[in-house]
């Protein structure tokens, strides 16, 4: 016989019952910490996700926390409705940097000083 030809049974029994896991209180205040840190990080993404200015991401969750402090809405729900209500919160886009050449468009009207310059001189450009 060969060895792929032989099997050989397990009995596999399920147990309703949860695995009791013995831990320290300290281990278990270290769980505690990581998983609310965790909890902030994905809160803090959602923001960001929102387009919360990183500036204002903890002012946004503490609002968040205190619009739903009994813990009955969504999250996301409750944040979005803070960006709604207070939209200095979002990201603002900057003011474009110019370097004061203009590259496009069509050249200014001259005034009539301007104007009656050109007539006197017609070679020079202003």
């Amino acid at each position: 016989m060969n060895e792929l030809e032989t099997s050989e049974t397990f009995e596999i029994t399920e147990t309703n019952e949860p695995e009791k896991i013995e831990i320290t209180v300290a281990e278990y205040e270290t769980l505690l910490s990581k998983t609310a840190e965790y909890e902030t990080v994905e809160k803090k993404f959602k923001a960001a996700l929102l387009g919360i200015n990183p500036e204002n991401i903890d002012d946004a969750l503490t609002l968040a926390n205190k619009y739903n402090a009994d813990g009955s809405r969504d999250f996301d729900e409750v944040l979005s409705e803070i960006t709604k209500k207070y939209p200095n919160l979002k990201k603002t886009q900057p003011a474009p940097v110019t370097t004061g050449v203009k590259t496009a468009g069509k050249a200014p009207v001259p005034s009539g000083v301007e104007s009656a310059f050109l007539k006197r001189n017609p070679g020079i450009k202003i």
